[in-house]
């Protein structure tokens, strides 16, 4: 029952993703199976669903990337996080989305100084997204407020957030993650998907990002999203925006080592509430 419901759910959260890049079949012959789908199915204990038995594609392979896809479907997202330099740790997915015609809009629901503003427009329009909002807003309850206002506005299909580790542990990511999790859980109607950004359990345990970030077990993944070479070219552009965050050997570091030790080509998201299907 529980491979059961995955289904279920797996079919409700990204049937819209998967049309972007659906090529339909003829009815003369079976299907091949999808070369470009957005999402990995994963099931419990990280046995992959039917259709997503093939491992995560390796980006960076030099290869020219493959034809534009059409645009069909595309679903809006809700980046909601604390402040500028955040939205880099799911970077990839929202490149990929808005290159799919996907309506995407980031909030930093925090303070944050003019230049990092002005770094943070910089890296919004490398990945290809409209200029993004900064509320400037410490305040729990008038955050919650504003969160739900903007999805009655927006009516989005998924909104991606910090989980409740808030990545590493930090106070602003998991007060961010907490409120947008009370925004959500208060729809009584049809509630978009809630996936945090995960960072699983890594076999190369002499990484320096394994001793600093919070893991989760892998087998609470449910989400797998992929992203293609011009992507992770997008996130080194998106990087370089940070001046005032990074040196310039972390701009140029940064990117690569997450792609080395922590996507592998794909970005790992957590369903908050699988137990609404």
């Amino acid at each position: 029952m529980m491979i059961k419901r995955f289904d279920i759910r797996i079919g409700a959260v990204t049937a819209a993703l998967l049309a972007m890049v659906a090529a339909p079949a003829t009815a003369s012959q079976e299907a091949p199976p999808e070369e470009d789908a957005l999402v990995q199915q994963i099931g419990p204990g990280i046995v992959p669903m039917p259709g997503s038995n093939e491992p995560p594609s390796q980006p960076d392979d030099g290869e020219p990337d493959a034809p534009a896809t059409t645009q069909r479907n595309a679903p809006s997202v809700l980046a909601i996080l604390a402040q500028p330099d955040d939205e880099l740790m799911i970077a990839p997915v929202l490149s990929r989305f808005a290159r799919n015609g996907g309506e995407v809009t980031v909030i930093f629901v925090t303070s944050a100084d003019a230049e990092l503003e002005d770094e943070a427009r910089c890296a919004a329009f490398a990945l290809g997204l409209t200029e993004p909002e900064f509320w400037q807003l410490e305040d729990g309850t008038a955050m919650s407020e504003r969160i739900a206002s903007l999805i009655t506005l927006h009516e989005p299909r998924a909104i991606m957030t910090w989980s409740p580790d808030g990545g590493y542990g930090h106070a602003d990511h998991r007060m961010v993650g907490k409120v947008t999790t009370q925004a959500v859980q208060s729809i009584s109607t049809v509630r978009p998907d809630l996936l945090y950004g995960v960072f699983p359990t890594l076999e190369s345990e002499g990484s320096p990002w394994v001793e600093r970030q919070a893991v989760i077990d892998p087998s609470l993944i449910t989400d797998r999203i992929e992203y293609e070479p011009r992507d992770l070219e997008a996130v080194r552009v998106a990087t370089n925006c940070y001046q005032s965050r990074f040196d310039d050997a972390a701009r140029t570091a940064l990117p690569t080592m997450l792609h080395r030790d922590v996507w592998a080509g794909t970005v790992d998201f957590q369903l908050a509430f699988p137990s609404q299907f």
